[in-house]
Parts: C-alpha cells; structure tokens; sequence
C-alpha cells in the first residue's frame, strides 16, 4: 500500500466521504469522484479500513446493546442517566426509552405526525372491490353503479 492510500484510509475513517478523503490524502480533486470509489475497491485498502474502524469502533455500542439498555431503562432497571441512578418507575428517561423503542419497531409516527400508509380495501353494494389511496375512495360512490346518475 502506498503513503497515499493509507492516507486515505485515515480521511476514509474520519467522515466516511470516499471524494473528500480522495482530496485531503493528495490526490487530484478533478478526479475525486470516481478516484475514491476506485480506491475503495482495492483490497488491501478496504482491509485497512476495515481495521481503522474496528480500532475506532472498538469502545462503541453496538446496536443489540443499545437496545438492550434501552430496554432495561424503559423497565426501571437503569436510567439514561446512568445504571446507579435511583428514579422512580415512570421517569423521563423511560419514557424516552419507551419512545425510541417504538419508533425502532415502527410503532409510532414520525414527528411530523405522518403514518405509514396502508392500502385500504372498500366492497360497495355490487360486491366489487375497490382500492383508496391516501384515505380516497378510488371508485364509483359506495352505493352507486356505473353509469347511475344521482
């Protein structure tokens, strides 16, 4: 591996932007784009990384141990604050465990309020099946043929 690929991979690891560590380890930016995708497919440079990052990650939660505290707080048997804090049952931090675990199972909506959409089924009287998109009803008026005026 060559100075500037391990430098490189050092710009790789700070922001994960293949372009903008391509530029900071030397190379030209009129070939950032693809320079740094090209990189990346090297083996012995995607090893490297793979390695910075182990040593970078090594003292970080994985996501099963995060969700694994935020289930016990979300019980009472730690708070966000720290596992010696004693709260009683019902603290902030539980409930925002509690939130955080609904929203990572798609149990609540987003802040904006908006819900998934789920495909509605509606059977008027002529025992068709219509679809609503949206909460509108896709079909004739329940109630009415085609070709009914009302």
């Amino acid at each position: 591996m060559t100075d500037r690929q391990a430098r490189f991979c050092r710009e790789y690891v700070k922001d994960r932007d293949a372009t903008a560590a391509y530029i900071r380890a030397g190379y030209r930016p009129e070939r950032a784009l693809h320079g740094g995708r090209r990189l990346m497919a090297v083996p012995a440079v995607a090893v490297r990384i793979d390695e910075l990052t182990n040593e970078e990650m090594g003292d970080v939660a994985d996501a099963r141990e995060v969700l694994r505290y935020l289930t016990r707080c979300m019980r009472g048997q730690g708070a966000l604050t720290g596992e010696d804090a004693a709260e009683p049952p019902l603290t902030k931090e539980q409930m925002r465990a509690a939130e955080i675990l609904a929203r990572r199972y798609g149990l609540l909506a987003d802040k904006g309020g908006a819900v998934e959409a789920v495909p509605v089924i509606v059977i008027d009287f002529s025992g068709r099946a219509q679809h609503t998109e949206g909460g509108q009803f896709a079909g004739p008026e329940p109630g009415t043929r085609k070709g009914n005026d009302k």
